[in-house]
């Protein structure tokens, strides 16, 4: 009876995995099809909204100035094993191979869409092809024409902020995911246990303090970067706009399963 219990249980640790990752994955496009009506009233307060102090400090100190540095050192910290009372990172260990793999390769995806690629990034590409100029005529890219006091009239602007925080927020859910797990698995064989059933025993290593404030953490930004995106569906870019960005957040997340 007890087997039988338990077998059932790891069948649902299994799939707590997967649904809590299909949960997160589908909570951005969901969000995105809901802002659709809202948007049409609330864009026209987006002025008002960028002034106030907290969506100002969301958006300067979580957001656009820091948030590939929040991002870095969230994702690595998540890849320390904290065993014994000592902290390391396994480089032969396949799964943080894979991770270091899908952390390049969600950096060199946005650099190409939003900084360089072998010149203008992909997204400036796009917007000076729809029409973006320069007020000042001899400047045909926005941090020149910036910088030289133009202003750049942007007539498709992708959402830059929809592709970043929905890359970064995924992978970053990526890898708590099992931590989280693990504790409802734990939770789980407690209840079991106080129902007077019996269970093989099983070797479990304590996870260290930090590791657990390193998990809140993580949980912490994403509840903010999706608050920031939710600020940013409401009240800023156009509905094709902000479409480009959510197709273009979810191309990492969605290539993981071809990383080996």
């Amino acid at each position: 009876m007890s087997t039988i219990l338990l077998d059932k249980v790891k069948q649902l640790n299994y799939t707590d995995v997967v649904i809590l990752w299909r949960l997160g994955f589908s909570l951005y496009p969901i969000t995105y099809i809901i802002s659709i009506p809202l948007t049409y009233f609330l864009q026209r307060y987006s002025g008002k909204i960028s002034e106030i102090w907290s969506v100002k400090f969301l958006e300067n100190y979580i957001v656009r100035n820091y948030i590939i540095l929040w991002f870095t050192i969230l994702y690595f910290g998540n890849l320390l094993n904290f065993q014994n009372s000592q902290v390391s990172i396994s480089f032969h260990d396949p799964k943080t191979v894979k991770s270091i793999k899908i952390y390049f390769l969600n950096i060199i995806w946005l650099t190409i869409l939003l900084e360089w690629f072998f010149g203008s990034p992909i997204f400036e590409r796009v917007s000076i092809a729809l029409g973006a100029y320069c007020t000042k005529s001899e400047f045909n890219k926005e941090y020149k024409c910036e910088q030289n006091g133009g202003k750049w009239i942007n007539l498709f602007d992708s959402s830059s902020h929809y592709t970043m925080l929905i890359s970064n927020s995924l992978l970053i859910w990526y890898l708590v995911i099992p931590y989280i797990s693990r504790h409802m698995f734990k939770n789980i064989k407690l209840d079991l246990e106080q129902a007077g059933l019996q269970q093989e025993p099983t070797i479990e290593e304590q996870p260290e303090k930090l590791k657990t404030i390193l998990v809140y953490l993580s949980l912490l930004f994403i509840v903010l970067w999706y608050i920031s995106f939710c600020i940013t569906s409401l009240f800023f870019h156009t509905i094709t706009e902000k479409l480009v960005g959510l197709f273009c957040g979810l191309f990492v997340p969605i290539m993981i399963q071809f990383i080996n």
